[in-house]
């Protein structure tokens, strides 16, 4: 039987919105709201968090920890060996990527993409790649790929996009992996963003919560998009965000990268 290992990570010291995984969901932490939610998943074996090792995280890993979740603590900037070296630690055959500014994640969404990757020959498949066939909302998004993958990258992966954002270098065309985009059997209004990156984010998160969690503690995707598609006030509310703005950064300094190294 694979060993399947979920790997979240998280930090406080985001500059958009600090220490946001600590925020109040339902009176609960969103990282821990966003926990109790992943454990549902019947297919997963283990669940961790992957924070830094830096001081700013303490609080952090204290109280995942506390509520009996297992932590790992690694580079604060480097998230690639972050990951590399929290799997190094587990042994998996199969690695989950989620991060924790996704406290919606649904947990049959996880088992669906990993019951597709387990009968397929993929390296690595993720639902959010191709920006322009998304089967879900910018808030639901799962990366799947092998233990031994992330052991190759984390050798051969330098520009800073792949170092901070763990999957990119899976992508390229260096690496020789077999890796695709993943659509969910039903595919649903991908147009909304549940994600929280700042405060109109978070306040249309709770507004959510607020108003579906009452009703139906075990809620998946089908009963967000439903409540964002009667309440519309409500689902446009962070219209103006910029969707993947810490990855699109990144891509930035890899071209300052390349031309002091001269990496081609």
């Amino acid at each position: 039987m694979k060993k399947i290992l979920a790997i979240i990570q998280a930090r406080t010291s985001s500059k958009r919105l600090p220490s946001k995984v600590l925020l109040p969901i339902n009176n609960t932490p969103m990282i821990l709201f966003q926990l109790n939610r992943i454990k549902r998943s019947k297919l997963i074996s283990k669940i961790i968090l992957a924070t830094s090792n830096d001081i700013t995280d303490d609080h952090l890993a204290n109280i995942v920890k506390a509520n009996g979740y297992d932590i790992f603590r690694g580079s604060l900037d480097n998230v690639l060996d972050r990951y590399a070296k929290c799997a190094e630690k587990e042994g998996p055959d199969i690695i989950i990527r989620l991060t924790g500014d996704c406290p919606l994640t649904d947990p049959e969404l996880i088992d669906e993409i990993i019951d597709f990757f387990l009968k397929s020959d993929y390296d690595y498949l993720g639902n959010g790649i191709e920006q322009n066939n998304l089967s879900v909302p910018d808030g639901f998004d799962i990366e799947i790929f092998s233990y031994d993958i992330l052991k190759v990258a984390l050798e051969k992966a330098f520009l800073p996009s792949e170092l901070e954002h763990v999957t990119p270098w899976f992508r390229s065309k260096k690496s020789n992996f077999k890796w695709g985009h993943f659509n969910h059997s039903k595919k649903r209004s991908a147009y909304h963003r549940v994600t929280v990156d700042d405060l109109k984010d978070y306040e249309l998160v709770t507004k959510i919560v607020e108003d579906i969690y009452p009703k139906n503690k075990n809620f998946g995707i089908d009963d967000v998009i439903n409540f964002l598609e009667n309440n519309p006030g409500i689902a446009f509310l962070n219209k103006a965000t910029i969707r993947n703005e810490g990855l699109l950064k990144s891509l930035e300094e890899d071209k300052f990268f390349k031309e002091d190294q001269n990496y081609e």
